[in-house]
């Protein structure tokens, strides 16, 4: 008798008291990509490595230093390109003040060889390697302009601002082509009218 009345008055299932699971989270949105471009690392830039870019995309490549760190542009075209890459985020705290020295020193010198300067009227360039700029392609360098000028070398030649490209073979500067050879790079003062070589560039 008391079994069954222990039976017929059996406690109810305790009440479920535990704390409900959390709604999962929500997805992050997904913000700019990480930039992995040419100034990644801060380098300093040779003008030897900027001799041989695409003159053309110089301006291009000059404000990627500036985009990287949020500047927004005015330029139509400049805006539209930077804001088609994934990494890039207009800032509206941007100055100047971000950028390294690095950074500095780089759009300094990419501005320096953005267009083309015109040589001296008479062509005629003097250093340890003379030049006379023959017309808006050739040059002819190497022994100077006298006696001695019948040996000298003609070659190819395109400005970069106040700096000129010279190479042989190829009727266009390309740094990637076998037929592109004996390119340099030289620095043009005009005011003096002195040449002076600053370095050697790849091709091929």
């Amino acid at each position: 008798m008391l079994l069954l009345f222990a039976l017929a008055c059996g406690s109810e299932p305790a009440a479920d008291v535990s704390t409900p699971a959390p709604p999962p989270p929500k997805a992050a949105e997904a913000g700019p990509a990480v930039y992995d471009g040419l100034f990644v690392d801060d380098p300093k830039l040779t003008p030897a490595q900027v001799a041989v870019m695409d003159p053309e995309k110089l301006p291009l490549i000059r404000n990627e230093i500036f985009a990287r760190h949020g500047r927004a542009f005015s330029t139509d075209a400049i805006k539209s390109h930077f804001e088609a890459q994934p990494w890039y985020a207009a800032d509206e705290a941007y100055t100047d003040a971000v950028l390294s020295a690095n950074d500095k020193a780089n759009a300094e010198l990419i501005k320096s060889m953005e267009g083309a300067s015109n040589p001296l009227p008479n062509g005629e360039y003097m250093g340890e390697t003379p030049m006379m700029f023959m017309d808006g392609t050739t040059v002819t360098m190497g022994y100077g302009f006298g006696v001695y000028e019948h040996l000298n070398e003609v070659h190819n030649y395109s400005m970069r601002g106040d700096y000129a490209v010279t190479w042989t073979g190829s009727a266009a500067f390309d740094p990637s082509s076998k037929e592109c050879t004996e390119a340099s790079l030289w620095k043009l003062d005009h005011d003096s009218a002195t040449v002076t070589h600053v370095a050697r560039l790849p091709t091929g």
